[in-house]
């Protein structure tokens, strides 16, 4: 699995978290896990997320680095904000 890759596994796990709880451990191992890569002298192409998300059909949606940032933990198990 490439860097970007990994990346956006690990964004897709903090905008497809549906508690606060599950959403906050998921954030808190992607920048975990961006921190560890930088470390290690890789950088991260965070702009490579957004534009894989506008791809996935999400352009109008508030991002920053693919990480969705209107996010909300969700009722009766949809996300909410999604694909809006």
């Amino acid at each position: 699995m490439t860097t970007h890759e990994t990346h956006m596994k690990l964004v897709d796990a903090v905008n497809s978290s549906k508690t606060e709880r599950e959403h906050e451990e998921a954030y808190h191992r992607l920048h975990g896990w961006r921190d560890g890569v930088r470390d290690m002298g890789i950088e991260v192409d965070m702009i490579a997320a957004d534009l894989e998300q506008f791809g996935r059909g999400f352009e109008n949606r508030p991002m920053c680095c693919g990480m969705f940032s209107d996010w909300k933990p969700a009722d009766n198990g949809t996300v909410k904000g999604a694909n809006e």
